[in-house]
């Protein structure tokens, strides 16, 4: 297996049984009681691990926390070591442009933008956008009978590890209002890119609210929203990355 497709398969190992044990201890949630007062803590809190471990508590209920707390910690220091690793592939002259593109959207980090790029491997085997998006999974299927032709849901077809890390990075995309200033995560990100690559980005970035926006509005239900978002943002790092967008800066049409 290539060595970066197997690093990256071993960290969503990883960040799965993070989330899995985020998962229990959110179906575990503590009950204390300060007289009249209950109190409810999630213990996947990390900002809060020291209150929680002042709190008064019997000594099975102390060691259970213990073990809980102990085996995030360890998840986590294990994450971290995976991140460093993708910083350095990511600082690389391998994906250091490319990826460095990518991260100028808002919603894809070096993660996201790493995996994309190393799942994708090259962009210029898709002729098309709309190629690209069908390859992820992210289109609509048909079903036709006769002269009828049925829209039914995604395909779910082709490459799972990209649709999934899309839909994400759609989701961290969407929040906020569409005229809000960029954070100071994103401003780093883009810092010393080319200005063309800056827009193009931004006004994906504007595109994608607005639609989503609309969306919401004719009452589609959320989830449906995000894969629409997900797959045009698709449809938006193939012309990127290659550095085929318009010379106006143009979004492509996921069509």
């Amino acid at each position: 297996m290539n060595p970066e497709i197997e690093l990256h398969t071993d960290f969503e190992t990883f960040t799965e049984d993070h989330t899995e044990i985020t998962k229990q201890y959110k179906r575990n949630q503590w009950l204390y009681k300060f007289g009249d007062i209950k109190v409810s803590v999630i213990c996947h809190m990390y900002e809060s691990m020291n209150w929680i471990r002042e709190l008064e508590m019997s000594e099975i209920q102390r060691e259970t926390l213990n073990e809980y707390i102990a085996e995030m910690e360890n998840l986590n220091d294990k994450i971290d070591r995976f991140m460093n690793r993708i910083d350095e592939m990511y600082q690389s002259d391998r994906y250091n442009e490319k990826v460095s593109k990518l991260r100028c959207f808002k919603g894809i980090d070096t993660f996201a933008a790493m995996t994309i790029q190393v799942e994708t491997a090259d962009f210029e085997r898709f002729p098309s956008a709309k190629a690209y998006a069908s390859y992820t999974g992210l289109t609509t299927g048909e079903h036709s009978s006769g002269d009828k032709n049925n829209r039914i849901g995604i395909t779910k077809q082709g490459n799972t590890v990209i649709r999934k890390t899309l839909v994400e990075c759609a989701q961290a995309l969407v929040k906020g209002n569409v005229y809000a200033k960029k954070s100071q995560r994103l401003k780093s990100r883009q810092k010393g890119m080319d200005v063309n690559i800056i827009v193009y980005a931004d006004k994906a970035t504007e595109r994608l609210k607005k639609k989503y926006q609309k969306l919401i509005e004719r009452n589609v239900p959320r989830n449906k929203a995000i894969v629409a978002i997900a797959r045009e943002l698709a449809c938006f790092n193939g012309p990127l990355t290659l550095g085929t967008q318009s010379t106006n800066n143009r979004v492509v049409n996921c069509r």
